[in-house]
């Protein structure tokens, strides 16, 4: 790719806008192709680099990713240890939820574990905090 695009291409969006009466600027949809040619082929590029290059790190980010990935699974398995007021935490799509970025899945996960701790206090089954 090399970052160049052939200029045919935005004369064939051009001809195609043309054909179906779409409104817009053909040379701006072709801007914005090449942007995200570069940054699909940015991303691969870094993923790359810490899967080759950088191999433990690519190897601890994506074991922190799998145990992530089985604690949320775990946690839709027991809707009954939740309050009522809690439920709302498991009204979501477990495959939408392993797909996210880390820092959200890690805040589900902690939210969920702090609510099944609280039902736990509630029921006086727990003699020591939340710590």
């Amino acid at each position: 790719m090399e970052g160049l695009v052939d200029k045919e291409v935005s004369l064939i969006q051009h001809r195609y806008m043309k054909r179906y009466h779409i409104q817009g600027d053909a040379k701006k949809w072709t801007q914005r192709l090449i942007v995200k040619l570069l940054e699909c082929t940015h991303g691969q590029w870094l993923y790359r680099n810490i899967m080759v290059h950088d191999s433990l790190a690519g190897e601890i980010a994506n074991d922190r990713k799998e145990t992530i990935r089985r604690q949320i699974e775990e946690q839709f398995e027991s809707e009954e240890e939740l309050l009522e007021e809690h439920q709302y935490l498991l009204d979501l799509n477990v495959g939408d939820m392993t797909i996210g970025t880390g820092d959200k899945q890690e805040y589900w996960l902690l939210a969920v574990q702090a609510a099944r701790r609280a039902k736990q206090l509630a029921q006086g089954g727990v003699t020591k905090g939340i710590g």
